[in-house]
């Protein structure tokens, strides 16, 4: 049983290995949140249905004196797909992408059970609390009047979006290479529905380490045709995202804070500074 340190869950995370050498990953939280992270596993029980290769889930319940909620889940062997990337072929990288938007795309064929309310009510609320938190957490980026301008004024072609299932996070940092050169997807702890263009408003953590990998992503999940509309969505999910991670990792310290201004700097440079809603990247992997 060995801690696992990386990513930004709060969750405790522990590879586990059997008496038979059989791998698992255990996932522990505090009993706070018994009814989220049940909701979580039964999510991820649905997804495990589908045709791709992920962490399945394997038991839930709560430990430690009822102090605490553990999920065990099926490990996937291989590298991190950040670690590993780039030594492999341009060629191979956009492969890989083309299977993620693939996967992406699969996942997003997940839709709600119940009646949740209009996308255009949930997206306009994260629009404003984004922007709220933004002005009160008293630190500025360049040219910040210019990025919310743009939010705010395309905001209507957030409207009538479709809403499915959300990985939450589906970026390269949630991803494995596999030993056989497959790629697995993890974390689905941030999973939700949604508008599931929204799923790449952080798409930075995939084109600034791969834009092969991004771009084929792109062209995997819209079969080789990427329509114009997703790219105005996207670009104004990005600038949402670029917002919004300023007064987000003012919590965490300087470190984060000035990787968080570096990625804002980013992608208003891949937007051309919001003048073009075709990112830079995608353009250049071609």
């Amino acid at each position: 049983m060995k801690p696992i340190l990386k990513g930004w869950s709060d969750d405790e995370k522990y590879y586990l290995e059997d008496e038979k050498g059989v791998k698992f990953l255990l996932r522990l939280t505090d009993i706070s949140l018994y009814e989220k992270k049940l909701k979580e596993f039964e999510n991820i029980k649905q997804l495990s249905k589908l045709d791709f290769n992920m962490s399945k889930p394997l038991e839930f319940g709560t430990c430690d004196g009822n102090k605490k909620v553990y999920s065990i889940l099926t490990w996937i062997d291989g590298d991190d797909a950040i670690e590993s990337l780039l030594k492999l072929s341009e060629t191979t990288q956009y492969k890989l992408g083309y299977k993620a938007g693939q996967i992406l795309r699969e996942i997003h064929t997940l839709r709600p059970v119940k009646v949740i309310q209009p996308w255009e009510k949930t997206i306009n609320i994260k629009i404003n609390k984004t922007i709220e938190f933004y002005n009160d957490c008293g630190f500025k980026i360049e040219d910040d009047e210019t990025i919310i301008n743009y939010i705010l004024d395309n905001e209507r072609y957030l409207k009538a979006r479709p809403i499915t299932f959300q990985h939450g996070d589906y970026h390269l940092g949630n991803m494995i290479i596999t030993v056989e050169g497959d790629l697995g997807i993890i974390d689905f702890n941030r999973s939700s529905y949604g508008d599931p263009w929204e799923e790449y408003d952080r798409f930075i953590f995939t084109w600034k380490e791969s834009r092969f990998f991004a771009r084929g992503q792109l062209d995997g999940y819209f079969d080789n045709n990427v329509p114009e509309e997703f790219f105005k969505v996207m670009s104004i999910y990005n600038a949402r995202n670029l917002i919004a991670s300023i007064p987000w990792s003012l919590n965490f310290g300087a470190e984060d804070l000035r990787t968080a201004v570096e990625n804002a700097k980013l992608v208003y440079d891949a937007y051309d500074g919001f003048t073009s809603c075709i990112p830079d990247w995608y353009r250049r992997a071609k």
